[in-house]
């Protein structure tokens, strides 16, 4: 259940990161909603999304378990997931330290097919959106991909990335109906905070995984 919670923590902490990268697609689900209506669309977008996510989570809790074998196996990835965090922390926060807006151009024919899909708001294109938003690059998504291996269990790291899904949806909702309302200022500021917040949220992941190893070492 630990893990639930941390999933759950990481998207709420990271959720305007998540917003700013994916606000845009929830304004198209919503876009012929009534105010603060949630529409089919919207929700097969993110039930397509957590799809991808909770797919992608079994692979990595999977490839975790191999690590769970070894002694310090759990505690290093609990570790490497603390120093992802902290990255996208103090990117939200202003220090953009390994991100970069430029793309792969690997992910040119996931960008085509949005732009096909995105032109009809169709039950099954608005779930393909949403798998599809879930091979994107995205670097809070790289973090939450070290925690499902850090649960070293294909279907917990599967249920991670899916509770890490669900967290996103709440703030992707608010994005989209007060986008147009809350001044660029506001909004920079709320996601400093949040990221100072992610930073030490992946610092004390980081020190889960180092204070069990620095023992094991002498």
């Amino acid at each position: 259940m630990s893990w639930i919670g941390s999933a759950l923590a990481l998207s709420l902490l990271g959720g305007l990161h998540c917003a700013g990268m994916c606000g845009g697609f929830a304004i198209i689900t919503l876009s012929k909603a009534p105010k603060w209506r949630i529409s089919k669309s919207f929700l097969l977008y993110t039930l397509g999304k957590t799809s991808s996510y909770a797919v992608a989570g079994a692979v990595f809790g999977g490839l975790g378990s191999v690590f769970h074998h070894y002694p310090l196996g759990s505690r290093v990835l609990a570790g490497m997931t603390g120093v992802a965090l902290i990255l996208i922390g103090l990117e939200m926060a202003g220090f953009p330290l390994f991100w970069s807006q430029k793309q792969p151009s690997a992910t040119g024919w996931i960008r085509s097919t949005f732009s096909k899909v995105t032109q009809s708001l169709s039950p099954t294109n608005s779930y393909v959106m949403g798998l599809l938003n879930g091979l994107l690059p995205c670097g809070l998504l790289y973090a939450a991909f070290a925690g499902a291996a850090s649960t070293g269990s294909a279907a917990t790291g599967a249920l991670f990335m899916a509770v890490f899904g669900i967290g996103t949806i709440p703030m992707l909702f608010l994005t989209a109906q007060l986008l147009s309302s809350i001044s660029t200022s506001t909004r920079g500021k709320v996601i400093r905070l949040a990221g100072w917040s992610l930073v030490l949220f992946g610092t004390v992941w980081l020190y889960r995984g180092i204070a069990e190893i620095l023992p094991m070492s002498h």
